[in-house]
């Protein structure tokens, strides 16, 4: 790290899983919520409720939704504890 950068970087921990996707969509990882950052790699039909809900209040969920023949990667950011904002970042192809 540079020695000009230690007053503006601020790290904080990160927690990674390797679960199956199936588990994911089920019940997310609420024993580390509430989360300010999440970031799905496998693409969903939709969004599941239980990433939505484990985001905490200016967090953002990233992932590709859609099915086999047309998938968007969307980007939700948590406004309120009761309102999203869902923003589409375009076309994408994944597994």
């Amino acid at each position: 790290m540079s020695p000009a950068l230690p007053n503006r970087v601020r790290v904080t921990p990160v927690h990674a899983i390797e679960p199956s996707g199936r588990l994911i969509r089920r019940a997310g990882w609420p024993e580390h919520a509430p989360y300010q950052a999440i970031a799905v790699a496998a693409g969903a039909a939709a969004i599941p409720p239980p990433l939505l809900d484990q985001l905490a209040v200016g967090g953002r969920l990233v992932m590709p939704v859609g099915g086999a023949e047309e998938q968007r990667l969307v980007r939700v950011t948590r406004t309120t504890a009761a309102r999203y904002q869902l923003d589409d970042l375009g076309a994408v192809v994944f597994v």
